[in-house]
């Protein structure tokens, strides 16, 4: 019984191998996106209540310099803003305005964000929030004056803004303080570490899969054996075997092998045994046959009749000596296969043919029944006749006539006597 296996062009190695790469890649990347999403959702929430934060500590720094310093001089004002919002803003990615909500001028700018670094410093000319150059805190400027929306997250420059806006309203004063936090406070950590983590992945990818070849080699190298083992044993080194040293499915596979090895040389070996007792047995019965044809070829050719076979067609099978010395012919072969009646019995003495249907030997032999004919005559090779006398005897094998043999004498001498 053969079962047919599917054709595959990639080996079971890299099989393997792509599988256990790509479960690698597909679940660290499935990890990765979840600690990643994680990470940026705490960023987020984290910079929200920060930005909040320092949404509160603005207004009560603006608040208490108002009631404690406020001198109504807006140079000093503005320096003594700055110095104590110093201690505020101080490690902070942020910005903070300070914008005059009748006139729209800008009355205090403290910047501080990380790609950038402006000292802080006074207004000493009229400057519009839009001339700024921040175009995120001029749109959320501008929508709070629309509709009165206090907290915004919105890009600038490459960066996500946490924006906030408040109203301080005293006496003369009526501002719109803005506060924005830039996202790199938390995500520029955030982004190193997904650097860093991707870096790990493709070194422990790297070892995994050094460690994945050393492992294949060791478990597949049996089975290279084993192909090489059986590419010997097919061509004939009936006495090649493996080392079993593993319990494993390989180490079964292996012993599977060695028994079916170790069967088919004892069947092999058994076999050679059998062909050369069948062998010797087959060269004696031969000899013992050859021995018997000799030995009846012999009593054959020591009787004085002409004895020849013919099988159902009346073709001769076989003759004896005196068929060819009574007929004149010098070997056995000038008559095996000849069909008799067109070679001896083709005639009668008056030289009136003979036809097939008239062939008393041959319908003798097809009914299976025994004659003995002593008026006719057999014609010689030279195309003399004889006279003879001749019996047929039809041979029979399970029932059905197969043949049948003639045997005859020259009575040619004793006719003339009479």
């Amino acid at each position: 019984m053969k079962i047919r296996l599917k054709k595959v062009k990639t080996s079971i190695v890299k099989i393997i191998l792509i599988t256990f790469v790509s479960i690698i890649i597909i679940s660290n990347l499935v990890i990765g996106s979840i600690v990643f999403t994680n990470w940026f959702g705490y960023a987020d929430r984290a910079l929200t209540e920060i930005s909040i934060k320092l949404e509160d500590d603005v207004v009560n720094i603006v608040e208490f310099y108002i009631e404690n310093h406020w001198t109504g001089i807006k140079d000093k004002d503005q320096k003594g803003l700055i110095n104590h919002l110093k201690l505020v803003i101080k490690d902070r990615n942020s910005k903070i305005l300070i914008v005059d909500r009748n006139t729209g001028e800008v009355f205090l700018d403290y910047i501080k964000i990380e790609d950038f670094l402006n000292t802080p410093k006074s207004i000493t000319e009229p400057i519009l929030i839009y001339d700024m150059g921040y175009p995120a805190l001029s749109e959320a400027y501008n929508t709070y004056l629309d509709s009165n929306v206090e907290s915004f997250k919105l890009k600038n420059n490459g960066d996500k803004l946490y924006i906030n806006i408040s109203e301080f309203n005293k006496s003369e004063i009526n501002w719109v303080i803005i506060t924005a936090l830039s996202d790199k406070q938390l995500t520029s950590t955030i982004i190193k570490n997904i650097i860093y983590t991707i870096v790990i992945v493709i070194i422990s990818l790297i070892i995994s899969i050094v460690i994945y070849f050393y492992l294949i080699k060791k478990l597949i190298q049996p089975l290279f054996d084993l192909l090489d083992i059986t590419d010997k044993f097919t061509k004939g080194d009936l006495s090649m075997r493996l080392l079993v040293s593993r319990n494993d499915e390989i180490g079964l596979i292996t012993n599977a092998f060695n028994n079916m090895a170790d069967t088919i040389y004892r069947l092999v070996n058994t076999l050679e045994d059998k062909v050369k007792q069948r062998t010797f047995e087959l060269e004696k019965t031969n000899e013992i046959l050859k021995d018997n044809r000799d030995h009846l070829r012999l009593i054959l050719d020591s009787t004085a009749e002409g004895i020849y076979g013919m099988d159902i067609d009346g073709n001769c099978t076989f003759c004896n000596r005196s068929v060819l010395k009574i007929l004149g012919y010098k070997h056995y072969t000038e008559l095996i296969g000849k069909q008799m009646h067109y070679t001896i019995h083709y005639s009668r003495k008056d030289n009136t043919k003979i036809s097939l249907d008239e062939y008393r030997i041959i319908k003798a032999m097809k009914e299976g029944a025994q004659i003995h004919v002593d008026d006719e005559v057999f014609w010689k090779k030279d195309g003399t006749y004889v006279d003879v006398e001749y019996r047929v005897y039809p041979q029979k094998k399970n029932g059905i006539v197969v043949g049948g043999v003639v045997s005859f004498t020259d009575i040619t001498e004793s006719k003339k006597a009479k």
